[in-house]
């Protein structure tokens, strides 16, 4: 039986790793196509693009298009891909046309999905993967925002391949706003290192294994052992191992224009991210992660709702007034427009 599920959004505060999980999940795509490319040269794994902040011009989804096509090695006529055999595959599926990429960036986008579409029909990717997929969500309205979840729902399914948008916590809008995306879509949380001030060994256990990682490379170039400052750098990272990789880099760099040479205690205070930074980066990543923790909690009040259990007196949640609860983002309010016997009697006097 064929499963619903189509996206897949992995999301996490920037700098969490998620480039790196991305990189093991595209190596894992291939270990389980590796058999399926043996027997068929024109197989590809997977596609993948980063998708592309918009500029000053609107959002267009003509370069993501084009970098999955280059990623599906689709013969462009200027490009290695030419040297490639493009041949009809037994499947019903003709060949793929060569086009060259100035007339690729003159095709309307819906003329350059119904061929990325195609070419997915011929390379039969496991998955497509979307890094910065949050770039996604840079539109200009509400409108626009939906118009895009619509966009993306309708690729997976006219594609009928496995979506995965990797993305920071702006992810977060994508979730909720379509009933239709939401049934299509699996949610994977990818959280920082968390520091517990009640368990404070325990809980840097695992931040200090990754620190001890870097301290094998760096120790030799370190005038402070990496491993007793574990406290520290954590602070200065706020649990995030790519914060904490491009500080050490920093430090790295700023040691070797000295005379030492070597990274010092003073050097990792000077190239540690300003407070102000630092501060911005934990906001961020705290309401992502409270948006996580309210979904963990939603079991009893959906319960509720379903008649399962009887809503609790004294829990605000399962008894809040349906009246004041919160409607969805973008959704028009339905009193603001009058229906029923009262319209008809309006319009009646009205005639």
């Amino acid at each position: 039986m064929k499963t619903s599920t189509r996206i897949v959004i992995v999301t996490g505060p920037t700098g969490v790793g998620k480039s790196t999980l991305r990189v093991q999940f595209e190596e894992e795509l291939k270990a389980l196509s590796a058999q399926d490319c043996a027997n068929n040269p024109e197989v590809i794994a997977y596609g993948s693009c980063s998708v592309k902040a918009p500029g000053p011009t609107a959002f267009s989804w003509k370069d993501t298009y084009l970098q999955m096509l280059r990623s599906l090695q689709h013969p462009f006529a200027e490009s290695d891909f030419t040297s490639r055999s493009i041949r009809k595959i037994d499947d019903g599926h003709p060949p793929l046309k060569t086009i060259s990429p100035e007339a690729a960036h003159r095709l309307s986008n819906d003329r350059l999905f119904r061929i990325l579409q195609r070419t997915i029909d011929h390379r039969r990717p496991k998955a497509l993967i979307f890094d910065e997929a949050h770039h996604l969500l840079r539109v200009s309205s509400s409108q626009s925002l939906v118009n895009q979840l619509e966009h993306l729902k309708y690729i997976a399914d006219e594609t009928k391949t496995l979506h995965v948008l990797f993305g920071t916590y702006e992810l977060i809008r994508l979730m909720d706003l379509s009933s239709a995306l939401i049934r299509r879509r699996e949610v994977v949380h990818f959280p920082r290192y968390i520091y517990a001030a009640n368990d404070p060994l325990n809980s840097l256990e695992p931040f200090a294994k990754v620190v001890a990682i870097f301290a094998a490379d760096l120790d030799p170039m370190c005038k402070v052992g990496l491993l007793t400052e574990v406290a520290y750098l954590y602070q200065g990272c706020v649990g995030c191992i790519g914060v904490l990789r491009d500080w050490l880099f920093r430090a790295y760099t700023a040691a070797k224009a000295t005379d030492g040479g070597l990274i010092t205690k003073e050097i990792l205070e000077q190239t540690i991210l300003a407070a102000s930074d630092r501060l911005e980066l934990i906001e961020v990543i705290e309401g992502g992660e409270h948006y996580f923790q309210q979904r963990s909690k939603c079991e009893k009040r959906y319960l509720v709702k379903l008649g399962f259990l009887a809503p609790d007196p004294n829990d605000s949640e399962t008894t809040a007034d349906p009246k004041k609860a919160a409607t969805r983002p973008f959704t028009r309010k339905p009193h603001n427009d009058p229906v029923g016997f009262e319209q008809l009697n309006l319009k009646n006097h009205a005639a």
